[in-house]
């Protein structure tokens, strides 16, 4: 009769203890599902700023092509200026 008492005991204890795992492990896959849905919603939208970002660069890129001439000028007129202005350029008087 002791026997069936202990084995009556183990599997209760046992019951318990699976009950309590299944409970926590059921949230972690809760919480872990939820940063998961959270984690693909940031990438998706990384992606979209990437793709945004790489037209960008494209067009900015046709335009300097198309208009590389008068930039390049812009950029010696700039430089020029700047170059007489650092080593204290002459003043008009």
């Amino acid at each position: 009769m002791e026997t069936f008492l202990k084995a009556d005991i183990f599997f209760f204890v046992t019951t318990i203890a699976v009950v309590l795992l299944t409970i926590i492990l059921s949230i972690i896959m809760f919480y872990l599902i939820s940063i998961l849905r959270y984690i693909r919603h940031i990438s998706q939208i990384a992606k979209d700023q990437a793709e945004e970002l790489s037209d960008d660069i494209d067009d900015l890129r046709e335009e300097i092509k198309t208009k590389g001439a008068s930039l390049a000028s812009i950029f010696d007129f700039m430089g020029h200026f700047t170059r007489k202005r650092a080593s204290g350029g002459k003043r008009k008087k």
